[in-house]
């Protein structure tokens, strides 16, 4: 009992040393794309955006906007990872994200240089124009 107690009490001052956790609702969001860049079609076409996380937390990433848009059935690749010799070597995604729904979520980052990405999976027909959201501490 008392070990467990002194875990939970090194844990806690050791988090509040480091400033502690990002709780959600204090995420920043931002967004990339803006509805300015267009995705073209073809496997692999792709765009990332570099990020920086200041504290450790929770990171949800999600396809806000397409435009001119796209069948319900129409995936994308949606993740993030780390800046890497001009690309972004992937930590984590997901090859059948949606527009309007998380892509990532919850997915616990630590304080330090991400990028987020968003590639086709050989899907889309027309160039496309699409926002990213990306709430992360």
């Amino acid at each position: 009992m008392y070990r467990h107690l002194a875990v939970a009490v090194f844990i806690t001052v050791t988090l509040a040393a480091c400033g502690g956790v990002t709780s959600p609702s204090n995420n920043k969001q931002e967004t990339f794309g803006n509805g300015n860049d267009v995705l073209k079609p073809g496997v692999g076409a792709s765009f990332s955006y570099p990020f920086t996380v200041s504290n450790t937390g929770e990171l949800t990433i999600a396809l806000t906007q397409l435009n001119p848009g796209v069948s319900t059935t129409t995936v994308f690749s949606i993740g993030y990872g780390i800046p890497q010799s001009g690309s972004c070597s992937p930590i984590n995604f997901n090859t059948v994200a949606t527009v309007g729904f998380p892509a990532i979520s919850g997915d616990q980052v630590t304080k330090g240089s991400y990028c987020v990405f968003i590639q086709d999976e050989g899907l889309i027909t027309v160039p496309e124009t699409f926002t990213l959201t990306v709430s992360h501490p």
